[in-house]
């Protein structure tokens, strides 16, 4: 009786360990930022880390784009979801890949991936979004893996004003070099690429107020920063 009920004690333990153990790869992502604004590029990023004290295998792609389709290795899922839950639609497709991986060591981290989440996600409206990514099949390299929770805000576009444009840049120049400057809004500098950004154009308030003497100012339309580019 004594030999049973050892044998079960030592069975119940036994299963308590497995059941326990520590995965040896764990999934991470983090996002660029916190908040945004809608349209805004949002850079998540994926990683996996070996947390054994062996070596472990691992796929070496995740991602795969051909012929402007995206899709994703066949066994990860990311979930994006808003303020109220509801998960928002996956616009990418999925792969699998019989190509070679790489050992990780022991402790070693390794960047799997990073995307814009637009490409994948319409993330069209200002809300609070969390995302976490599964892996659920041995086609992904990892069985029943989940990575951290993160949390985005994105906001409204914002576009700036003309006045407030002029405001920011003399606030730039008079931050940057401790003396008044008047700035005029002009248009996009003719060697400067596309953009929708705002353009300013700095004088200093003691100097002639001619073209050559001042300094191209880029605003950003919609968070406000301010760059100075060379006009020439």
């Amino acid at each position: 009786m004594k030999k049973i009920l050892l044998l079960t004690i030592l069975s119940l333990v036994v299963a308590s360990i497995g059941y326990c153990e520590t995965k040896p790869l764990q999934l991470s992502i983090k996002s660029d930022k916190k908040a945004y604004r809608v349209g805004e590029t949002i850079k998540l990023s994926m990683f996996i880390k070996n947390s054994s004290d062996k070596d472990v295998w691992t796929p070496r792609s995740f991602i795969s784009y051909t012929d402007n389709y995206r899709s994703i290795r066949s066994g990860l899922k990311i979930i994006v979801k808003d303020r109220e839950g509801n998960s928002l639609e996956f616009l990418g497709g999925y792969f699998k890949s019989s190509e070679g991986g790489l050992t990780l060591k022991p402790g070693e981290t390794l960047k799997a991936f990073e995307i814009n989440l637009l490409d994948w996600f319409n993330i069209n409206k200002a809300d609070t979004y969390s995302i976490h990514i599964l892996s659920k099949t041995e086609y992904s390299g990892f069985t029943n893996a989940i990575s951290n929770t993160i949390q985005i805000d994105v906001k409204e576009k914002k576009d700036i004003s003309k006045e407030e444009a002029i405001k920011l840049g003399n606030d730039y120049m008079q931050r940057r070099y401790g003396k008044n400057f008047t700035s005029e809004y002009i248009t996009k500098p003719s060697h400067i690429g596309e953009t929708e950004d705002k353009w300013v154009i700095a004088y200093d308030e003691k100097e002639p107020k001619t073209r050559p003497s001042g300094v191209a100012l880029r605003v950003n339309k919609e968070t406000g920063e301010v760059q100075e580019v060379p006009l020439y």
